[in-house]
């Protein structure tokens, strides 16, 4: 699967971002962002995208979390294209291009069913996640199995997890320890149970005692129930006496009620509307008065204010006016100023006329005038002529040069001789070079033959259990992994099996010891009555009922060997009477020891039910040990045609991977060996054609030269025929160039010339309208027509102040006529004031007369105002007074002193009726089930005097009482203590529920501990499964890889073992030093956990469905040349899977267009995004 399009229409920082991943053959692309570009948020979105946006999700925060949308384009390998849209939901969030619901199934189908988990472990890798996969290399000290499978199921922290289970383990049980929980627990189960073994019960007057206890109990019975009693009358005393001040108030309230006679029932607000009413008839009666006082103050004032009206008639001419002022005063000041700038044009126009030409008159000067296109010619040639000039002296130097330098390159092409061909040459060394150094591998082809075969024998010396050469441990008829497997599997499950039935049977005989001890702790207290026993007694008493009834009925003889055997000789009257007592007493028995007989027959139960199961456990345990001999025998059954004596299958695992590590080292020599003999055959048939090549050039070699020197030889004879022949090649391709200079040369210099004689011709008819007889060059020409310009110039600005100046004389005579013909009709005293004088005090009155004609304005509208206020206030006064009047009849009262009143009698009425419906409420809870009105009659009759000496007196008696029944509950403690002194059963039996408790623990911590134990097991049984079916290819791979990475640092990786013979991974030096992973640097580590997570990958992507491998920004401990290194190797992913490089490094992506090929880059940029992306 590939993305072809990813969009991120709104998502974090992100919005309508798109990107395009669609380019043929490109599946290497590198994302490039500044920082807060998005990259992160993009990183995340990939994830989202496919596994859906979590609840949580930290890339809401500029869109709401029902509007995130992420959208995508996706390919599988078998060319179905799938559309899809991720939201952010609950449900039916993955949506298909039209924005209709999708099954999960369908993309999960596309990406090969991975989980979330394997996408970002597996398939995603960023420096955090390398540089921890670095450190747990070191931390496992480079164990090969565990190495495996972290780059493979790119997991890390794999060594700290076993660590911790076995840590977690061992803290529970050592066995030989005594701090872990288990070990204590023992010990203290193992405490418990000797104390429970030593307390027994001893014989004393323990019924004596009991039934002294139970006579005490009686005795304390009949006092509470008298102290219950008596408390009960001290509650209805205390009743009446918190009811009786209560209802002495209720009777006072309902006198006071009876005496205040016919009340008005008038409403509560009453004397408040009578209140509001009064106020507003005195507020509404004062606003007249005073209202009418300032509408007489305004109509005096109204009458003082006058404003002229012809004055303000003139408003619109007088501003206006006023708004020409200051114009008319910069007029008058600007006329002096405009004169005499005038007066200078004019002087400076003659000054430029006699610099022309002496003695021209201003009238003269149109002789010299021109036209727009003389003109234009003019300034046309005088500029070309510059131009003309240097060229002429360009193309002279430029030909003088080119034929210095022809004559010489003539001299030199002359006495360079021609190269011979030495293509022959060429393509021999070019076959010898085409397989690197022939000399230098085969050597160290030599070298890893000689190592392979001595980690061979080394190995082989190392194996144990058997001895022997390569060729006959290849022969040898071992067991296959799967069947040790299977014996594994069946030798811990037959040791489970056992160790289960063991502790069964283990915890059966202690629960049956237990349980034993628990039925003699019953049976010390005394003789147990059964259900058995009492339907014996019942039976024997119903049969001599059986006698008596015959006898009476029947009057039958009871003859003496039919009496009734408890009482033998006895009448059988007496005899009935016994049986019926004696069953009774034993029905009394067992019901006052129901407990302990319930618990007695529990007890025995259970130990039967218990000595059954342990019958079955032992048979269980023999059957299992006698399948464990028969399953030994099958696992050295499997070995014997090897003749070999196998360890358990755990061990005979590692045995048998060793073998496979030696006869793959085997293999290895068999192939370097083959490599020896095709480099030795290869070089010889280079040399013999090199030194052929080498002799028909005219250098035979000497006869003992080896390949790398005829190599040299050949590359220098090479060097030096190319040298001769590029040297000629330059020569004559130099003297061709110098040849075409001198021509181009050439012909410049004839052209300018031609050029120069045109020019001249076309100056002097330009310059023939300038005057007859004028010889002028370019530079006297334009200083002509310069003077003309300055000339015509001064004139035009002369001309226009004239005009100005006529303006402004004329505006200044129009506004002085304007003010002396205003002035005299409105204001006689400012006739023959000057004009700007005038018309500044026309404003000024103009303005005051405009103030007094608003202020009589405003004072009118103040006047009308009043007389409306005077209007509502008077309105205001009838309907306050109308009030009055209802208020008053609806009390029936004649004046506004006799409404007071009444409203007082009826407010105490109020208060009083309030007053005693609280009282009553307060009353009806102390009455009980009494009725109200007869409570308050018994309270009526009560005497509180005697009600206090009542209470004090059954007080007295009540703490008497007290006192008693606590002298009576320590006389019982003090006999339950001396009862339970006298029986230690109850300490034997909370000994024995404490090792019960114990022991629940320990089985608690023995199954905690078995899981921990099983967990470990389970984990490193599934390392060394990856290991054994991954090691070759991957090792193989990686070891291809880290070369690279290193930059030949390291020239291969191998496996060996450690000082407890594990399995571990190495580096090998180019000199063939073996590096451990510990004696890495921390970035050589990295490199080489990328080299193991690569290959691992590139395994994983030849079984299932390619996934895009997502990179960020791995490479923050490589140095550049590391960085492109690594780029090279990334890229060979892709023509197996997509590559998306994250990265916020500028350089980086100048690395990958150094390291990558066009064909698969393809280079993406982030645009800038919020701080949160």
């Amino acid at each position: 699967m590939k993305i072809v399009a990813l969009e991120f229409v709104a998502f974090g920082c992100l919005s309508n971002v798109r990107l395009r991943f669609d380019e043929e053959g490109r599946n290497f692309h590198l994302i490039y962002g500044d920082n807060e570009a998005g990259k992160s948020t993009a990183l995340r979105g990939l994830t989202n995208l496919f596994y859906g946006i979590p609840a949580r999700t930290p890339d809401a925060f500029r869109y709401k979390g029902r509007d995130l949308r992420i959208r995508a384009e996706l390919l599988s390998s078998n060319g179905t294209r799938l559309a899809i849209v991720r939201r952010k939901g609950q449900q039916k969030t993955l949506l298909d291009g039209d924005n209709r619901p999708l099954p999960e199934s369908t993309l999960g189908e596309m990406l090969g069913g991975i989980s979330e988990e394997a996408f970002t472990t597996v398939y995603r890798l960023d420096h955090e996640a390398l540089a921890r996969g670095g450190e747990d290399l070191r931390e496992g000290r480079g164990d090969l199995a565990e190495s495996l499978f972290q780059a493979g199921a790119g997991v890390n922290g794999l060594h700290k997890v076993l660590k911790e289970l076995e840590e977690q383990a061992e803290a529970i049980f050592k066995p030989r320890g005594r701090q872990p929980l288990i070990n204590c627990a023992i010990e203290k189960y193992q405490q418990a149970r000797k104390q429970s073994r030593e307390l027994s019960v001893r014989p004393s007057d323990w019924a004596k005692k009991q039934e002294a206890r139970a006579e005490l109990g009686t005795q304390l019975e009949r006092r509470q129930g008298e102290l219950r009693r008596m408390r009960a009358e001290q509650k209805r005393l205390e009743h009446l006496q918190f009811a009786w001040p209560h209802a002495a108030r209720l009777r006072e309230v309902r006198a006071e009620l009876g005496a205040l006679g016919t009340v008005v029932p008038l409403p509560e607000s009453a004397a408040r509307e009578r209140a509001e009413a009064e106020r507003a008839l005195r507020d509404a009666s004062a606003r007249v008065t005073e209202t009418e006082r300032e509408a007489r103050r305004l109509e005096t004032e109204i009458a003082g204010v006058h404003a002229p009206e012809a004055l303000t008639a003139q408003a619109a001419a007088i501003t206006a006016l006023n708004q020409r002022l200051g114009a008319y005063r910069q007029a008058v000041a600007d006329l002096p100023v405009l004169r005499t700038e005038e007066n200078r044009d004019r002087e400076e126009a003659g000054a430029i006329l006699r610099e022309l030409r002496a003695g021209l008159k201003g009238g003269e000067i149109g002789t010299l005038d021109l036209s727009a296109i003389e003109r234009e010619r003019i300034e046309s040639l005088a500029n070309r002529y510059p131009a003309l000039v240097q060229r002429m002296q360009d193309a002279a130097e430029r030909a003088t040069t080119a034929a210095e330098a022809l004559a010489q390159c003539r001299d030199l092409l002359n006495a360079t001789p021609a190269a011979p061909d030495p293509a022959h040459l060429r393509q021999v060394l070019t076959g010898a070079q085409k397989g690197g150094d022939l000399e230098v591998l085969l050597r160290e082809a030599r070298t890893r033959l000689q190592a392979l075969q001595q980690q061979a024998d080394l190995q082989i010396s190392r194996l144990g259990r058997w001895n022997g050469t390569g060729p006959e441990l290849a022969k040898l008829p071992l067991p296959s992994l799967e069947t040790v497997d299977r014996f594994e599997a069946e030798f811990a499950e037959a040791g489970e099996a056992l160790k289960a039935a063991e502790q069964q049977l283990k915890e059966l005989q202690e629960k049956i010891r237990e349980t034993d001890a628990r039925i003699q702790v019953v049976q010390l207290r005394g003789e147990v009555p059964t259900e058995r026993e009492l339907e014996l007694k019942r039976a024997h008493r119903d049969r001599t009922w059986q006698r008596v009834r015959r006898a009476w009925l029947d009057k039958a003889v009871d003859e003496p060997e039919k009496q009734p055997q408890f009482h033998p000789g006895t009448p059988l009257v007496e005899a009935y009477e016994h049986a019926v007592a004696e069953a009774d007493a034993a029905a009394d028995r067992l019901r006052c020891e129901a407990g302990r007989a319930a618990q007695l027959a529990q007890l025995l139960a259970l130990r039967e039910e218990t000595e059954e199961r342990r019958l079955d456990a032992e048979r269980e345990v023999e059957l299992l040990r006698y399948r464990k001999g028969v399953l030994t025998g099958q696992w050295e059954a499997a070995w014997r045609p090897s003749a070999i004596q196998p360890a358990p299958p755990r061990e005979m695992r590692g045995w048998l991977g060793r073998c496979a590590d030696v006869l793959r080292v085997l293999d290895a020599c068999g192939a370097e060996a083959g490599t020896v003999q095709r480099l030795e055959k290869l070089a010889a048939h280079h040399a013999s054609e090199i030194r052929d090549a080498l002799a028909a050039l005219g250098e035979p070699a000497g006869p003992n030269a080896g390949l790398a020197a005829l190599i040299d030889g050949g590359r220098e004879l090479l060097s030096r025929i190319e040298q001769a022949r590029t040297r000629r090649e330059a020569l004559a391709a130099e003297f061709q160039r110098r040849t075409r200079e001198l021509d181009r040369a050439e012909r410049d210099k004839a052209q300018t010339a031609e050029w120069i004689a045109g020019w001249q011709e076309q100056w002097s008819a330009a310059i023939a309208v300038l005057g007859p007889g004028e010889k002028l060059d370019a530079a006297q020409a334009m200083a002509v027509l310069r003077c003309l310009d300055a000339f015509h110039q001064k004139e035009k600005d002369a001309e226009r102040r004239s005009a100005r100046i006529a303006a402004l004389e004329s505006a200044v005579v129009r506004f002085e006529k304007e003010v002396m013909d205003l002035a005299p009709a409105v204001a006689g005293d400012l006739q023959g004031v000057p004009a700007d004088q005038a018309a500044a005090g026309l404003q000024t009155r103009l303005m005051q007369a405009q103030r007094d004609a608003e202020r009589r304005k405003a004072l009118e509208q103040q006047l009308a105002q009043a007389h409306a206020t005077i209007v509502q206030s008077e309105a205001e006064v009838r309907r306050a007074t109308a009030d009055l009047d209802a208020l008053l009849q609806q009390a029936r009262c004649a004046d506004r002193d006799e409404l007071v009143a009444m409203e007082q009698r009826a407010a105490r009425s109020r208060r009083l009726s309030a007053e005693a419906d609280q009282l009553m409420q307060t009353l009806a809870p102390l009455s009980g089930s009494t009725p109200l009105e007869e409570f308050l009659v018994e309270l009526a009759g009560v005497n509180p005097d005697q009600l206090s000496a009542d209470a004090e007196a059954l007080a007295a008696g009540i703490a008497e009482q007290e006192a008693t029944i606590g002298e009576l509950q320590t006389a019982i403690g003090k006999f339950q203590t001396e009862l339970e002194a006298m029986d230690g059963s109850e300490r034997a039996a909370e000994a024995a529920g404490k090792a019960q408790q114990v022991a629940a623990q320990i089985e608690s911590l023995t199954a905690r501990y078995l899981r921990l134990r099983l967990a470990c097991g389970i984990l490193r049984r599934q390392i060394e499964i990856y290991r054994e079916e991954n090691q070759g290819p991957v090792i193989r791979r990686a070891s291809e890889l880290f070369p690279r990475l290193t930059r030949n640092s390291f020239a291969s990786l191998k496996t060996g073992f450690d000082e407890k013979d594990r399995p571990v991974l190495l580096g090998v030096r180019p000199l063939e030093e073996e590096v451990t992973v510990a004696g890495m640097s921390e970035g050589t580590r990295d490199q080489l956990y990328l080299a193991l997570r690569l290959a691992s990958l590139e395994r994983r992507l030849e079984n299932s469905e390619p996934i895009p491998f997502i990179v960020d920004d791995i490479f923050m401990s490589f140095d550049n040349d590391r960085a492109r290194d690594a780029f090279r190797v990334l890229a060979e992913l892709c023509p197996k899977t997509q590559v998306l490089f994250f990265t916020h490094h500028a350089h980086l992506v100048q690395l990958a267009k150094g390291a990558i090929s066009p064909d698969l880059l393809q280079i993406h940029q982030l645009g800038a995004c919020s701080p949160n992306g």
